[in-house]
């Protein structure tokens, strides 16, 4: 179960220094998800339904909510090595169930692909 306190998430360095350049490039420190009246965007999730099938991720715009967004991250995280404890708070859940839940399978190529790393090193 996912708790309800504000967290730090953290992101890659590229990307927060990409963030930080956009929001010193704006005038007077304009909103980096901002609508075009510079006000807080109020439709994050039509955005990002719309960016994402742009962007060839999904087939269809309704497929995307924020919790697959979150799922994605979660999954990435545990499937990148980082450990069960620390995705678990990132992910803000009160027992370590609710994390291994995101725990899935390999690929067979990515299976492949880490058992000759480990053999050949």
């Amino acid at each position: 179960m996912k708790d309800a306190e504000q967290r730090d998430i953290p992101i890659p360095a590229d990307l927060l220094a990409r963030l930080t350049d956009r929001r010193t490039a704006s005038p007077m420190g304009a909103m980096i998800l901002a609508n075009r009246q510079g006000k807080p965007e109020g439709h994050l999730l039509r955005k990002l339904q719309q960016v994402a099938k742009r962007a060839g991720v999904v087939p269809e715009v309704g497929s995307v909510t924020l919790h697959r967004f979150r799922r994605t991250y979660i999954t990435m995280l545990l499937r990148s090595g980082l450990d069960l404890a620390t995705v678990q708070r990132y992910a803000g859940h009160s027992d370590l169930a609710s994390t291994m839940r995101y725990l899935r399978p390999k690929s067979a190529v990515e299976t492949q692909d880490r058992i000759s790393a480990i053999v050949w090193e």
